[in-house]
């Protein structure tokens, strides 16, 4: 079979698929998503009767303990005057919200710090009029209010409050256009016309069939709602009634409140079986109650949001039905229990397959049941892997191995636990091939019975993702290991070969491999990056379509197509289908998928394209329903509101959540409404929040403040931010949304300032100012008298300083020559000293050559003493004498004494002048003494004996004239 005639088969096999089976999928669509809330979350009382939502998104609710209010995050209780329950609600254009109460009635509006505040209407009615009853019903048609009670009715025009009918029996009371008509017990249907009260043509057939609605049809025909009677429609002169199908259901419960919808739908609460949904032609499509969503039976109150959310009012809570999305659940309120694997479609109905059995919803509509339109019954338990149609039966992938159901009787076949999937190899329609837990098993068909054949020899790989080839060949993915590219026999008696690839093969990863068709080519998903098999390389290489459109890293894993061409898809971060436009070129969707990928399998992952307006995904609880076809509003733009300021210094709230301009309730804050805070509450808490309800605990914010940060937070789903210690000076606060459908919202802001602390006024600054310029005054003032006194004691000074100052420098002149001779002293004596180490070695020196010398000739001595014969006496002789002549050589001495004298200040001149008695050797002596050497130094300069130099001192003491009691030394050194 080449491609084209796949192609062309595939297109027959799509068209006869639209006309036939699963055309009734539609049938099967789930139960929308609900959200119930209960008295203890929103804490208030537990009935809820009417509902409605302001131009900023807000909702409001009539509820037992007072005015019910909800923002989209939080719950706000509103009480009128006497604290008694609240009725009914009514929206006015200017944001009053008109309320009807026990005995009372009213209005609320916000007060300059947004506060919703009641304003009481019944107050001005004279005090004899004050006992009015229970007001069910109020309205606003155009400038004027009404108010509907048992018995009367109340019109308010802005300044008084009149009475417009009394002491008549009023069943309910309903407004079409700006035609306010009211139901009387046994009279029928009248309207009021110019405060009049007319008779409806014909309505007197309803006397005793009291009616619960009034509906505009088209035609300018009503549509009329009786409480037990089912429907009827008024022509304009008579009534009848509606007959279709929904009326037999609707005649044999008690309806309490009607409400059309945006969709052409009519939602109809009951009072005793939760509501209906039916079509403006009759045909009910949709019934929840207790068993199907409801945690009670009885609704009192509906409204629908602007998301196209259906809101219940209801006699123990609140419900929102998510009627607007395309998504609906089937699970336990279809008795289907578990995660969803598997499910098809077909004239018997829809088999769904969960891991604990499978289950078939079959289609009542033909025997015209619109109240039980299905029923939900389960051939078998256990796991379910895939379902599939076959020689007409249902042939089943089952954990426990292949199984036939056949109208209703199971028939396992085969004992080999663990069959994933089936399929019919393309070359013999006789055979069937199986992947199971092991690897392949193959069927023959013998005796119209399908015999096995064994496991296939040449694999033993678990083989749950496998594809048939148009060559006959297999791929097979493995979840761990990679991916097989199996060559079966062509009888199918064995596996001839297999070839592996991983990632040596060009994959970047051999994890989470799955392989899908996808337009007749084979697609290979991996845990990073899709890929396709290049045949002329033998490798697999990224697919350049899908890697353009998600990147080389993702991880898809599940892909199915549509007969569109459109692709929907599972990957590991989101979900959501690859749109294909008429040039085979795709476009990604992947926003409205955000609600349900949470909720999806991460194992064993299924998507079932049932037909072009049905699509199911397995989820963690049964299957969640796409209709592709339902246009959603869920993804319109969303609001952002601040809904209260708290000054956390003192707990004070300074803002409640609701600004007015000129009368009106507007979103934002006005432009002449800017506040001004006191230093004192200078930590500011801002709660803020979303009015787009659905996954609202998702929702995420951003925000900053204006005068104090410079960039937007990161996303957070926090509702509130503290702001602490701020400056005095000008704020703004913005923040934003962002929901789960990645629709952000127009930024909202609040201004303000703080004012400065005392200290930094303006004020404050002044008498600063003062403070130091009279401070500076006093300061210069008493300068200028201490300046005049200062003055003349600086004369005095001066004076003073004078005589002073000539005084030192006379002393100065005098200290700088003491200090000159100081200088000059310690110069002298500095070379004097240098000198003295000169000298002092000189004579060193000459010591030394002495003390050689003398050596010398106390050697020879000792020669000549020992050897008197010797030959060489007389020369030795000689030596002495030149020794001896060279010990006392009078140039060496005159030399000494010469540079001596300069040392030493001509001391041999003044001493030979004082004493001139002295003879040579004498001066010679006081030299040495001069110089302080020791005894034994002068006797080897003089070449004497040391007795000698004690008996030359003695004599000089007397030459002297030195009496006993003076050194000679001391007055050598001194003279």
């Amino acid at each position: 079979m080449n491609k084209a005639t796949t192609s062309l088969l595939c297109a027959i096999l799509l068209f006869i698929s639209i006309l036939t089976p699963s055309a009734i999928a539609d049938d099967y669509k789930g139960i929308p998503f609900i959200t119930t809330y209960l008295p203890k979350e929103y804490n208030a009382g537990m009935q809820n009767n009417d509902l409605l939502q302001d131009q900023r998104g807000v909702i409001y609710i009539a509820n037992n303990y007072g005015l019910l209010e909800y923002d989209g995050s939080r719950w706000r209780v509103y009480s009128v005057s006497n604290g008694t329950k609240v009725r009914s609600v009514s929206l006015h254009a200017n944001g009053r919200i008109y309320v009807g109460a026990q005995n009372q009635f009213g209005y609320f509006f916000p007060s300059p710090t947004g506060l919703m505040t009641y304003h009481s209407l019944s107050d001005l009615l004279p005090d004899n009029k004050q006992q009015i009853g229970e007001v069910w019903k109020c309205y606003v048609i155009e400038k004027n209010i009404y108010f509907c009670t048992d018995t009367h009715i109340y019109k308010y025009d802005g300044q008084s409050v009149t009475i417009v009918a009394h002491d008549i029996e009023i069943g309910s009371s309903f407004v079409i256009g700006n035609q306010l008509y009211i139901y009387q017990e046994h009279k029928g249907l009248s309207l009021i016309e110019k405060d009049h009260q007319i008779m409806v043509y014909g309505s007197e057939a309803f006397a005793n069939k009291r009616i619960a609605g009034l509906l505009p049809l088209a035609n300018e025909r009503l549509l009329v709602c009786t409480e037990e009677d089912g429907l009827y429609f008024y022509n304009g002169s008579k009534f009848e009634k509606w007959k279709v199908s929904a009326n037999q259901t609707l005649s044999s419960v008690f309806i309490q409140t009607v409400l059309p919808l945006s969709t052409h739908v009519i939602a109809i609460g009951t009072r005793n079986n939760g509501l209906f949904l039916i079509s403006n032609e009759g045909q009910i499509l949709s019934k929840l109650d207790k068993e199907r969503g409801f945690n009670n039976k009885a609704i009192f109150g509906l409204m629908e949001d602007e998301f196209g959310n259906l809101w219940v009012g209801q006699n123990n809570g609140l419900a929102r039905i998510e009627i607007s999305s395309p998504f609906t659940y089937i699970t336990d309120q279809f008795d289907l229990e578990g995660a969803g694997y598997c499910s098809y479609s077909n004239k018997d109905g829809l088999y769904l397959g969960t891991n604990n059995g499978l289950y078939l919803i079959k289609n009542n509509k033909e025997t015209h049941d619109d109240l039980n339109d299905y029923s939900t019954s389960k051939p078998i338990n256990g796991q379910i892997y895939s379902i599939r149609e076959f020689e007409n039966k249902i042939l089943l992938g089952h954990e426990d191995g292949a199984t036939f159901l056949d109208r209703g009787t199971v028939n396992r076949f085969s004992n080999t636990e663990g069959a994933w999937k089936f399929i019919v190899p393309q070359n013999n329609s006789s055979l069937l091939l199986e992947g199971n837990y092991l690897g392949m098993k193959l069927y023959r068909k013998e005796n119209k019975q399908w015999i096995s054949s064994g496991l296939l020899d040449g694999l033993r790989e678990s083989s749950r993702v496998f594809l048939e080839n148009v060559d006959g060949t297999i791929w097979m993915t493995h979840g761990y290991k990679g991916v097989f590219k199996i060559y079966p026999a062509q009888d199918y008696s064995k596996i001839d070969s297999v070839r592996f690839y991983d990632e040596k093969d060009g994959f970047a990863t051999n994890r989470l491999i799955n392989v899908f068709n996808i337009n007749n080519e084979n697609v290979f998903c991996s845990g990073a990056g899709i890929y396709r098999y290049d045949k002329e390389s033998d490798r697999f290489v990224l697919h350049e379509k899908f890697t353009e459109i998600f990147g080389s890293a993702i991880h898809i894993r599940e892909m199915q197509e549509d007969g569109n061409g459109n692709i929907y898809f599972m990957a590991s971060d989101y979900s959501g289908v690859l749109i294909k436009d008429k040039f085979n070129n795709y476009s990604i969707d992947t926003k409205i998928f955000n609600k349900i990928h949470s909720k999806l399998n991460d194992d064993l992952e299924d998507i079932s394209v049932l037909d072009f307006g049905n699509v199911l995904f397995g989820a963690h609880e049964g299957f969640i329903h796409y209709d592709p076809q339902k246009q959603s509003v869920l993804l319109n733009p969303i609001k952002v509101l601040i809904r209260r300021m708290i000054s956390t210094n003192n707990d004070q709230i300074i803002f409640e959540g609701s600004f007015q301009k000129n009368g009106e309730v507007v979103a934002n804050q006005p432009d002449n409404s800017t506040p001004e805070f006191s230093y004192g509450s200078n930590s500011i808490l801002f709660q803020f929040s979303s009015t787009f309800v659905d996954e609202d605990l998702k929702t995420e914010y951003s925000y900053y403040l204006k005068g104090y940060e410079s960039d937007w937070s990161i996303w957070t789903t926090n509702t509130e931010k503290e702001y602490t210690n701020l400056r005095e000076g000008n704020y703004e606060f913005i923040v934003k949304a962002k929901n789960i459908y990645d629709i952000e919202s127009e930024v909202t802001s609040y201004q303000f300032s703080i004012n400065p602390p005392w200290y930094r006024t303006k004020l404050a600054y002044f008498l600063y100012f003062v403070l130091f310029a009279g401070t500076i005054s006093t300061i210069v003032i008493s300068q200028n008298v201490v300046h005049k006194k200062e003055k003349k004691v600086m004369k005095l000074t001066q004076k003073r300083e004078l005589i002073r100052k000539d005084n030192e420098i006379v002393e100065l002149s005098e200290k700088s020559k003491a200090e000159i001779m100081k200088l000059q002293n310690e110069n002298l004596e500095l070379e004097i000293n240098t000198k003295n180490k000169e000298l002092a070695s000189s004579t060193m020196n000459l010591i030394d050559k002495n003390q050689l010398l003398t050596g010398l000739k106390n050697d020879i001595k000792h020669i000549l003493d020992q050897d008197k014969k010797n030959s060489n006496t007389r020369a030795l002789k000689e030596m002495i004498k030149k020794i001896d002549r060279s010990i006392t050589h009078d140039d060496e001495w005159e030399h000494f004494q010469q540079y001596f004298d300069q040392v030493h200040g001509d001391f041999t001149t003044r001493l030979r002048q004082q004493f001139s008695n002295l003879s040579p050797q004498e001066v010679k002596l006081s030299n040495y003494l001069r110089m302080s050497l020791s005894t034994k130094e002068i006797a080897q300069l003089m070449n004497i004996t040391t007795r000698g130099v004690e008996i030359a001192r003695y004599r000089l003491r007397k030459k002297l004239n030195l009496d006993r009691e003076v050194n000679l030394s001391e007055f050598i050194g001194r003279f």
